[in-house]
C-alpha cells in the first residue's frame, strides 16, 4: 500500500528526457497483490527498474534506477531486496518519472536521494515477490536502424529457463536443429521457385549467384540475447535492401517457413508440404518438438522487418509439439526429384556399380547410390582430380511409423565440368 505523502512530487532536477531513449518494457516482475516493478532496457541495453510510487485514472509515478544485469538477477533470486537496490543506484541517483495510459515516459527528473524522503522507498522485506510475466518484445526500432528483417526465437519453460538464463542442453541442440531446418527448408523454397519462376538464366554463373542469394535467406547469424524468458535475436545473411512496404528475400522465406510450422499442425496439409521439402527438415523438426516435449517448453518464432512492415509469428507449446509429433509419424510419402549437383566424385565400384558423390556447395546435398546402366561404359574414364556435373535421380521414400525415410539415388547422368566457365 502506498503512502499517501507519496501524492507530492520528490524533489530534484527536470530532464529533457531519460537517458538513451526510447525504453521499451521487458517485463512486468510482480504479483496482482503487490506494487508493481517494471524492468526496462533503453536503446543502449542498460537495464532499469521501475517502481511505482503513486497512480490514478491519467498517469502513473514511478522511481527508476539503472541497474547491472547481475544485480536484477540477485532481485530474482531474492539475494536483494528492492530496497536496497533503490538505496544503491548505480548512478548514484534515482529518477522519477511519470507514464501515461500509452506508456509514454513524461516529465523526467533527477531524484538525489539525499532528498528523497525514506516513505518514497519500498519496505526493509521488498523481496521479489510472484510469477514473471514476461512482455512481447517489439524488434521493429532495432530491425530499423539495422535495416534488416530480424528473427525473435523465444523460449519459455518453468524448468530450465530463467530471467535471461537457459540450461545449455535445452539451447544447444535447440539452435542447432533450428538451424538444420531453416538452411533444409531454403532447398525446397528455391525449388518452389524454379517451378513457378518464368525467369531462365543463360550464364551459369548468375544462376549460381541468383540461388545463393535465395539460399542465404534461409540462413541466419545470432547477433544478440534478451531477457524476459530468453530470446534469440538472429539475423538472415541475406541483408537485401528493398524500398519500404517491399518484400524483401528474406521476408519472403520467412512467411515459407511459417507456412511449414502452420502446416504442422494439420496432418492433410502437412503431408502436401513434405512432399516439396528435404527429409533433413522432417527428421531435425522431429528432433525439436521431442526436445520441446521433454524440457516443456514453448517455443515462438517472430520475424520483423521495419522496412518492409511485416510481422508474422509461430508458436510451439509442448502440448502441441505431441500432436504434431504423431502427424510426422503417420505421413507416407513416395518422392522422386532430379537432383543437379557440381563437385567430384568419392568413390567408385565398377563391381557393383555404386558411387560417392561430395557437392561443392554445403547447402547442396551429397550423394550415394548406383549408377545407371547406360553410363557403365564411361565409368572407368572417372577421375578422382576433376570436377563434374552430374543428374541424379533421387527417390524417398517414407512409411508410417518409421523415424527416417529411405532415400535411393541413381546416377543418370555425369559430365566434366568446362574448367573455362
Amino acid at each position: 500500500m502506498m503512502d499517501f505523502k507519496a501524492s507530492q512530487l520528490p524533489e530534484g532536477y527536470n530532464l529533457d528526457s531519460l537517458p538513451s531513449p526510447p525504453f521499451r518494457k521487458v517485463a512486468d516482475l510482480n504479483t496482482q497483490e503487490s506494487t508493481p516493478v517494471t524492468h526496462y532496457i533503453n536503446s543502449r541495453g542498460e537495464h532499469y527498474l521501475f517502481y511505482r510510487i503513486e497512480a490514478s485514472l491519467f498517469y502513473q509515478r514511478w522511481l527508476a534506477c539503472r541497474v547491472g544485469f547481475d544485480t536484477l538477477l540477485q532481485y530474482l533470486e531474492r539475494k536483494l531486496t528492492l530496497r536496497q537496490i533503490l538505496i544503491s543506484p548505480a548512478d548514484g541517483f534515482l529518477y522519477c518519472v511519470e507514464t501515461d495510459s500509452n506508456q509514454r515516459h513524461m516529465h523526467p527528473r533527477i531524484v538525489p536521494l539525499s532528498l528523497l524522503p525514506d516513505y518514497y522507498l519500498p519496505n526493509k522485506k521488498s523481496f521479489f515477490e510472484g510469477n514473471l510475466v514476461a512482455s512481447s518484445h517489439d524488434l521493429t526500432p532495432l530491425s530499423a536502424k539495422l535495416e534488416t528483417g530480424l528473427m525473435q526465437v523465444r523460449f519459455q519453460s518453468q524448468a530450465r529457463i530463467g530471467y535471461g538464463t537457459i540450461y545449455l542442453s535445452v539451447l544447444a541442440p535447440a539452435l542447432i536443429f533450428l538451424h538444420e531446418i531453416t538452411s533444409h527448408l531454403g532447398l525446397g523454397y528455391y525449388r518452389r521457385w524454379q517451378e513457378t519462376t518464368t525467369v531462365h538464366f543463360t550464364d551459369k554463373a548468375l544462376k549460381l549467384a541468383h540461388k545463393s542469394n535465395m539460399l542465404s535467406a534461409a540462413r541466419f547469424e545470432l547477433i544478440g540475447v534478451e531477457p524476459g524468458s530468453y530470446n534469440v535475436v538472429l539475423r538472415p545473411l541475406n541483408q537485401q535492401l528493398t524500398l519500404p512496404g517491399q518484400e524483401s528475400e528474406a521476408d519472403k522465406y520467412n512467411e515459407y517457413l511459417m507456412s511449414f510450422i502452420a502446416a504442422s499442425f494439420d496432418f492433410a496439409e502437412l503431408r502436401n508440404f513434405v512432399n516439396r521439402v528435404d527429409t533433413k527438415v522432417v527428421s531435425n523438426y522431429q528432433a525439436l518438438l521431442k526436445l520441446i516435449r521433454t524440457y516443456k517448453l514453448q517455443l515462438t518464432l517472430h520475424w520483423t522487418n521495419a522496412n518492409s512492415r511485416t510481422d508474422r509469428e509461430q508458436t510451439i507449446s509442448f502440448r502441441e509439439a505431441l500432436h504434431i509429433l504423431d502427424n510426422i509419424t503417420q505421413l507416407e510419402y513416395l518422392n522422386n526429384d532430379d537432383l543437379s549437383l557440381t563437385g567430384r566424385f568419392m568413390a567408385l565400384n565398377v563391381k557393383n556399380n555404386t558411387y560417392a558423390f561430395e557437392s561443392n556447395d554445403p547447402a547442396d546435398p551429397n550423394s550415394r547410390g548406383f549408377i545407371a546402366s547406360a553410363l557403365h561404359g564411361g565409368v572407368p574414364m572417372i577421375s578422382f582430380n576433376k570436377e563434374y556435373d552430374v543428374v541424379v535421380q533421387r527417390i524417398e521414400m517414407k512409411q508410417a511409423g518409421l523415424t527416417k525415410p529411405k532415400i535411393k539415388d541413381l546416377l543418370i547422368s555425369f559430365m566434366e565440368t568446362d574448367p573455362d566457365r
